[in-house]
């Protein structure tokens, strides 16, 4: 099943912010500004976050292989941001670019309260049902967010017209988180994995050397091919 309206939605709306990121950078590069990194890194983000919204279709593909252009400019251009970071001894990989290519994320099972993203009421009285699509007057809710899409800054949806949208769940207070399960599509697209640890003797066996506690390990996935995804199968 492809994603929703919503879902596409919001993955065109980071596409469009990657690469307005992107020729950000590129721009900033060319003029000698030392701003070129911080566009491009957060280009990185947002082409990641867009690949999350857009699984399923056609548009994945397409961030997919924007995100490693701008990845192999973070590399060739800003080299020593693209090292491993470090814990206890073992290396932390936490770049987007190589962490999107794990598909799994999570689901959190909790106790809290929840209200509906149509009509701002609790979930377990109002009317609508999680995930079914229906057709509802915009507006925005007490907090700025727009009832169609979720946005806090939404500028696609005219207050008083009517569009089409997918109910959701905006859960708003957690008492308490009962148990997490990964899972190949989570129910919020964005929550992924952040960081991994990697033990320092599976870096040294690879590079066939001892790596010195405190030298820089550099990270050069952008400067290779793009070896594929792993799945939920491939890590469990």
């Amino acid at each position: 099943m492809g994603p929703s309206d919503r879902h596409l939605e919001i993955g065109l709306r980071h596409l469009r912010d990657a690469r307005s990121s992107a020729f950000s950078a590129t721009s900033a590069l060319a003029a000698l500004d030392n701003s070129a990194e911080d566009h491009a890194r957060i280009s990185l983000q947002r082409y990641a976050s867009a690949m999350n919204w857009l699984e399923d279709t056609p548009h994945f593909d397409v961030a997919h292989g924007e995100l490693h252009e701008i990845g192999r400019l973070c590399r060739e251009q800003f080299p020593e941001e693209c090292r491993y970071g470090g814990a206890d001894g073992d290396l932390v990989q936490s770049c987007p670019a190589a962490l999107v290519h794990t598909r799994v994320g999570f689901s959190p099972g909790m106790i809290g309260n929840a209200i509906c993203s149509v009509c701002d009421e609790d979930v377990t009285e109002c009317p609508h049902r999680p995930g079914e699509t229906i057709l509802v007057e915009a507006l925005s809710h007490s907090d700025g967010r727009c009832n169609i899409c979720g946005s806090g800054s939404c500028v696609a949806h005219v207050p008083g017209l009517t569009y089409s949208a997918e109910v959701g769940v905006v859960v708003t207070e957690v008492y308490e988180i009962e148990e997490v399960s990964i899972v190949d599509r989570p129910r919020q697209p964005d929550a992924r994995i952040q960081s991994v640890r990697i033990p320092r003797a599976d870096i040294e066996r690879r590079l066939g050397q001892r790596i010195p506690l405190g030298a820089h390990v550099n990270c050069d996935r952008c400067l290779s091919e793009c070896r594929g995804f792993s799945s939920m199968q491939d890590i469990v």
